[in-house]
Order: C-alpha cells, then structure tokens, then sequence
C-alpha cells in the first residue's frame, strides 16, 4: 500500500532539497564515481573493515553499535519543461525531493558473521512509496520506506564460506556496463538513480589459491521495480485507445496498467495496434472480454529456482571469470491465451526459465585498462530470444598530462555494447519477446572524469543507441567539502526519436543536486 503524502510536507521536502543547493550555488563544484549502485557497496566494504578491526571477544551488540554506518542523503531534482498533456494522469510535479537515511553493520560470532545493510526513506514522488521490505517475494514495483536491502550471514568453513540470507549477488568484470550483472533486481523507479537490491541465496565459495569457485542457490524471484504508470518517465502515448477495450471500468484498466507499464516505458512495440489485430482476426471484430494477470515464478517450485556456478581467477595481469545460471530471466515476455467460443482473451506476463553461460576479462598494460565480457542466453521452448549480449571497453587513467595543467588525474572510459539474437521467440501464443526491454544492443558508452583536486572534480556519462542516435548525456560536479560531506550537481539532457528509449524523454532534462553526510 502506497503511504500517504501530505501535500505541505511533500512540498517542504522539495523545496528543502533546493534550499540547500541554492545555499551552496556560489561555491565551485566537482565529481566523484557516477556509479550510484557502488554507494551501498561502499559502505557495506567500511562496515566490513571496522568489524575486522574490532576487537572479537565484544558482544554482537557491542560490535553491531561500533560497526555502523550511517549516511544521510538528501536530493532534489528539478526538470526544465512541465509535464505538458497527456492522455493518462501523471505526476505533474516540475520538482522532486527524496530524504534517505542508509545504514549498514555487521557482527562476527566464532565462526559466523552477521550483516545487514538498507535505508530508510521519504519523496514527494507520486505513487512511488509503500511500506516495509517483503519477504520474501517483492512483486511490488514502488520504493519501500524501509529497505531492508541485506540481511545475511557468512560461516566460516575453513575451506569455504557458506553464505544464507538477502544480500546483493554481483557477477561480471565490465566497468561501465556488465551483461553478465543481472541476477540482483534493480529498483528503476527514476531510471538515472537506480538501486541494486538484494535477492536471496544460499552461496558456498571455495578459494583456491588466485582462483575461487562459487555456487549458489536463489529460491525467490523479484522482478524489476518500474517507474509508476503517473510517472513522468512513463509515455502515455503507446496505450493510445486502449481504455475502449475495457468498457469504461477504469479500476480494471488501472490493474492492466500497473501489470504492463514496462513495457510501455522500455519497449518500442505499439501494443494498441498488436491487440487490434488480434482482435480483427480472431473474433471479426467483436470486443472480448480481457483478463491479464502478471505470473512470476512459484517460488515453491525448484524447477523455477535460480541456480548459478562461477569459476574467478587471477594469472599475471589478467583477472578472468566464468559462469553459468539457469533461472527465471529478469526481462518479462508476453503471452495471449484466445478463446475464439467465448470470446475472450487472457494476456500474461512471465519470466521464462532461461540457461545462461557468461565470462569476461580484464587486463592492463601501462595506463590502460581492457575489459571484455559476453552472455549467452537461451530461453526454454522459445518463450524468449536467444541471444549473444557482450561488451567490449577500455579505461585510460592519467596523472602526467593533467599535472602539467595543475589538475590531479583524468579518467576516460569508453565502451561499445551489443547484441546478437540467435533464435527469435517462437513459442505458441507469445507474442512479444524481451527484445525491446532489452538495453544496450548497439551502444556507445562513454564517461570521463577529470580531478581537479583530490576533492574537487568534473564528470561526464553519455550513452548513445547507434541504431536511431538515441542518446543521453549526463555532466555535473562532485566536491567533497569535508571528510564526511559531499555535494554533487548534474545536468541530465535526453533526446532521440519519438518512440525511441531516449527519445520518449525529450521533455524530461533535469538538473539534480545531491549532498551526502557520512557518519
């Protein structure tokens, strides 16, 4: 259930986040890593440190109070053009501010050690918050005021680890963009401010000298969080007269939304048009009744488990890795169930079972970093594409030429993404696969960075589909003004083709501000 918003309150927040940024505006700014998702990590590396620091023969509590990180984060974004019209109702807001308080710590008990991680959190976005973490299925796609992101322990085995719990499950070697890096869902309620989120897992990882062998097992399936159908980031223009089909019952049409909305913001397919044919063809035009439901893997079913293997390894200047998973894939497909007697028509949303293999490299040589990765990916009895998706990259970091500007370092970054269907979806009766919620199938991505000093820096990410120079650009500043506090600015620009993924954005450009204090 989504929380109450008091109007005052929302606006006190909004406005509270652009005080503080309006405070701020004379000083100079600068940058720091763009990558939002290795904030959490971060702290959960720090609260690690402190634990194995700490003394063993303290309590848990005690070591649970000593090892905790906080970081108070508050944000504000403001976007350049209103709403403007559009046939659905939508978050007409021009401003959005969030408060988020993160917290993460851990305790170590003989031979265990215990973790947690997660924020607590308030925005004055429409429809994007609800309450409490769900355990242990989250099939809810708004923000949850309290995340408990991770909860887990690790047993020392001697020769292995055992880890039992919620906690976010990396895989890949990719700087910028990682194919193989999908088995943590991820929250895209603002799609430019995303939050990798824990699954849960029972983990065994065996080291062997520079090589670690890992297997585990995910019993719970969650899929993506999605902006809310008010959300800006959601066109309206791809549903066009689909609230006909519905005889007016907008309570059922709003069920219908908040089950498929994905796809209206991720896909480029003109369902209207898809159903309207459907429709001509199988009942000679006559309006059938229409049921969706969205059916995510039964977690009380093994065969719908997530099974994963990986073999990492380090030779010389070459970090390696392999992998494999069979599982329930994270992009959804759809599937239309006629009946011509009655008539009607069910449509439903599934993640099909999918066997997925992936490896990569990274290497450098001199000032350079090279990195590639690939995945494989075959879905069961053709639910889905088959398909190759791969990324190849380098990462140019340098002191010398920026010393002689008095500048402190500049890192540049620039990698190609693609992809490569194998075999189309064939199945009988789905009619749209996941290849337009795919991303990254012919992409440019660059970033650069350039550190004017230790604490004061200039960054820039752009992500350009080369199929219909689609793009975005994001640029903006990170300084950190003291040990604990840091201030960034950016400016987010999207443009493209109407129907195209950045396209659907033109009117959203923004400029964010964010401060973040460190306990």
């Amino acid at each position: 259930m989504t929380l109450p918003a008091p109007r005052i309150r929302t606006r006190a927040l909004a406005l509270g986040a652009w005080l503080l940024a309006l405070a701020l505006a004379a000083l100079p700014a600068a940058a720091d890593e763009v990558d939002l998702l290795q904030d959490l990590d971060a702290a959960m590396a720090s609260s690690a440190k402190k634990q194995q620091d700490a003394p063993q023969d303290k309590g848990a509590a005690a070591q649970f109070a000593d090892n905790l990180d906080l970081t108070v984060r508050l944000r504000g974004a403001h976007f350049t053009q209103s709403a403007g019209d559009d046939p659905l109702p939508k978050d007409t807001q021009d401003s959005h501010g969030e408060l988020r308080l993160e917290y993460a710590t851990s305790a170590a008990v003989e031979r265990v050690r215990l973790a947690t991680s997660g924020w607590f959190e308030i925005g004055n976005q429409e429809d994007t918050y609800a309450g409490v973490s769900r355990f242990f299925q989250d099939d809810n796609r708004r923000r949850n005021a309290w995340e408990i992101n991770e909860l887990y322990a690790v047993v020392d085995l001697d020769a292995a680890e055992l880890t039992l719990g919620r906690k976010i499950f990396q895989n890949g070697i990719s700087t910028l963009v990682s194919p193989a890096n999908r088995y943590s869902p991820v929250d895209f309620n603002d799609p430019l401010d995303p939050r990798r989120l824990g699954v849960w897992q029972a983990a065994l990882d065996v080291p062997d000298g520079d090589t670690t062998w890992t297997v585990a097992v995910m019993p719970f399936f969650s899929p993506p969080k999605t902006p809310s159908p008010e959300s800006r980031w959601v066109s309206g223009e791809a549903w066009g007269g689909i609230p006909g089909y519905f005889g007016g019952d907008q309570g059922q049409f709003d069920d219908f939304l908040e089950w498929l909305h994905f796809f209206s913001s991720l896909t480029q397919v003109d369902l209207v048009s898809l159903f309207e044919r459907f429709f001509d063809i199988s009942f000679g035009g006559t309006t059938p009744d229409i049921t969706t439901t969205y059916d995510l893997p039964d977690a009380d079913d093994p065969d719908q488990w997530g099974y994963f293997g990986r073999v990492k390894t380090s030779a010389g200047q070459w970090d390696l890795f392999a992998s494999a998973f069979r599982g329930p894939s994270i992009y959804p497909v759809m599937r239309a169930d006629l009946d011509l007697a009655a008539p009607a028509v069910h449509i439903a949303v599934e993640h099909p079972i999918t066997d997925q293999v992936a490896g990569g490299f990274s290497t450098t040589w001199k000032e350079l970093e090279f990195h590639g990765e690939a995945l494989y990916s075959h879905a069961e009895d053709g639910k889905d594409d088959s398909y190759v998706h791969y990324v190849g990259g380098s990462t140019w970091s340098n002191q010398s030429w920026p010393a002689r500007l008095g500048l402190h370092r500049m890192d540049l970054t620039a990698e190609y993404v693609g992809e490569s269907i194998t075999q189309r979806q064939n199945a009988d009766g789905y009619f749209i696969s996941s290849r337009d919620a795919r991303l990254g199938r012919n992409d440019m991505v660059l970033r650069a960075e350039l550190f004017l000093t230790q604490d004061l820096s200039l960054h820039y990410l752009a992500d350009i589909l080369l199929s219909n120079s689609a793009r975005m650009h994001r640029m903006g500043t990170v300084w950190r003004l003291t040990d604990n506090l840091t201030w960034q600015t950016a400016l987010e620009l999207f443009d493209g083709p109407g129907t195209s993924y950045y396209g659907r954005w033109r009117d959203q450009d923004r400029v964010v501000t964010t401060l973040e204090y460190r306990f």
